[in-house]
């Protein structure tokens, strides 16, 4: 068996519990001693940066992305 433990990204603590999933199915955590919540893995919700550098250039030569 293997045992997994979590630290909190916000006061390092290793008191964590499990706290249901999000929308997208990542396990989620929240810390007992600050009280935050957390997911397994984080991403940022930024768009990629293709799709980022589509959006400017089409800015700056007026015409609509859809």
């Amino acid at each position: 068996m293997v045992t997994i433990t979590w630290q909190c990204r916000h006061c390092q603590s290793q008191n964590m519990v499990r706290n249901g999933f999000s929308p997208n199915g990542k396990q989620k955590f929240r810390c007992k001693d600050c009280r935050r919540q957390s997911r397994e893995n984080p991403t940022s919700n930024a768009y990629p940066p293709e799709r980022r550098e589509r959006r400017i250039l089409s800015r700056f030569s007026r015409h609509v992305l859809r």
